[in-house]
């Protein structure tokens, strides 16, 4: 989950304007977004974000993703919808002055916010694409630091349902399709998905902490009830993933449900652990794999690369070897949302006895001639069929391997630096800005790690206020 510097679909013309979360015409500098039930009371906002997190506080804003929340105007005034529950508050920072604002969230996905105060009769809604855009940011490392009675043990699946849901930031309606999958092309039916009628089944890996940030994969199932295949686990497990699968996704339901019940998975897992928002990857097999392209090309923000099996989505149209063409499924993306994903990786599982073959190695042709990082792993014998354990883990590590090893990188780098602060013990005050600013740097470098943690520890000790 990388930041997209050039948002979709925001009107920076209304950057000049008045907005929902300015403070006494001021835009906003700095927000917290809290926990739910949590007031974050005597929370100082220049603490590092992860002592912060003890305190109720989810993520922080600031820079140039507090000004893309500056930029989110109101498009209506609507009666306030009998299903609207707060989805997240936030603290606004500005000019020296602070205010909460809760966001709300109805069954359509608008996001929302009171217009007439503790009455809540009426409500305005957000431009839904700019606020999401501006919060996708803070999905990373936001779930809980505790097991959930609900999870499975360690190295087995379980499923979820009802409230344990979450929708995805985005909402995959006319508006944002047209912006991130459509473009000029053929308009497709707007997701009618309601999230708390769906499942999802979620495997942890066998070792895990749950304060420690892990992977996540996403696999899309092409059949009617999720299973995710025995084949995966041995890379789950030696790569440290947390595995999601959303259910009733399968071949025959319509494609932007399957997408957006794959980016409600991912926003599941995310709310419910803690997950590096490097290292978020969909699989699937057949018209899975599809849809896992299909999502990733949608939302490049949100996802960092696929592993397709046995299928994949391609926005060409490709000419067969019989001189007739297949329609490509969705429109090239433009621009930035492009530059995005050379950012990811795909690598794409087939073989000579698999029917998508010839479709497959056309596909992965155009995209790494415009530029994408791709791999066809093409296996001699391999028909239309999950891969191998072996096969999966070497595609899955080589899509994860740039994030994989940044992250261990700095965990080592962030460990070293701890060797110092350890025996370091100030008394002076200058010492212990000194101390407290090498300590917030460690959790800054490698957040969510053990030694990130460990710096969380010394720093509440050290000048305590």
């Amino acid at each position: 989950m990388r930041f997209w510097a050039t948002a979709i679909a925001i009107v920076t013309a209304t950057a000049t304007l008045a907005g929902p979360f300015d403070i006494e015409g001021s835009k906003p500098d700095m927000a917290l977004v809290l926990a739910p039930g949590s007031d974050a009371a005597g929370t100082n906002p220049a603490h590092p974000a992860m002592v912060l997190r003890e305190h109720g506080v989810r993520a922080v804003l600031a820079g140039e993703h507090v000004r893309l929340l500056g930029r989110v105007g109101t498009t209506k005034r609507i009666t306030m919808p009998a299903d609207a529950s707060v989805c997240l508050r936030l603290r606004i920072f500005a000019a020296g002055a602070s205010k909460d604002v809760d966001v709300l969230r109805d069954g359509a996905g608008q996001f929302l916010i009171a217009a007439d105060g503790p009455t809540q009769t009426h409500a305005m809604v957000l431009n839904d694409d700019a606020f999401a855009q501006a919060m996708i940011p803070t999905m990373g490392f936001a779930g809980s630091l505790t097991s959930h009675e609900e999870d499975p043990q360690l190295g087995h699946s379980t499923r979820l349902v009802g409230p344990a849901l979450k929708p995805s930031l985005l909402t995959l309606d006319g508006p944002t399709l047209k912006a991130r999958f459509t473009h000029a092309g053929a308009a497709l039916d707007a997701t009618t998905r309601k999230v708390h009628d769906e499942a999802v089944t979620v495997r942890l890996p066998a070792k895990m902490d749950p304060k420690i940030a892990r992977g996540l994969v996403v696999y899309v199932h092409p059949g009617p009830q999720a299973v995710i295949p025995k084949a995966m686990f041995p890379a789950l497990d030696e790569l440290g993933f947390i595995a999601v699968a959303p259910d009733n996704v399968p071949n025959d339901r319509h494609r932007v449900d399957r997408m957006q019940l794959t980016l409600d998975a991912i926003a599941t897992a995310c709310d419910r652990y803690v997950i590096d928002p490097d290292r978020i990857y969909v699989t699937g097999v057949s018209g899975g794999g599809k849809i896992a392209s299909h999502t990733w090309a949608c939302a490049p923000d949100i996802i960092d690369g696929v592993v397709a099996i046995v299928g994949v989505g391609s926005y060409e149209n490709m000419k067969r070897s019989d001189g007739k063409y297949w329609r490509g499924d969705f429109e090239k993306p433009l621009g930035a949302q492009f530059r995005q994903l050379k950012l990811g990786r795909l690598a794409a599982i087939t073989g000579s006895e698999d029917a998508n073959q010839d479709y497959v190695r056309r596909a992965l042709a155009i995209m790494k001639g415009d530029g994408l990082t791709v791999r066809l792993d093409d296996f001699e014998g391999m028909g239309h069929q999950m891969a191998t354990p072996e096969r999966f883990a070497d595609s899955l590590s080589w899509v994860d391997e740039p994030a994989r090893t940044k992250r261990e990188q700095a965990v080592a780098r962030a460990s070293e630096l701890m060797t110092g602060l350890r025996v370091a013990k100030p008394t002076d005050v200058e010492a212990i800005a000194v101390q407290r600013a090498a300590l917030a740097q460690v959790m800054q470098l490698a957040p969510f790690s053990e030694p990130a943690w460990e710096a969380a520890e010394l720093w509440s000790r050290v000048g305590a206020d």
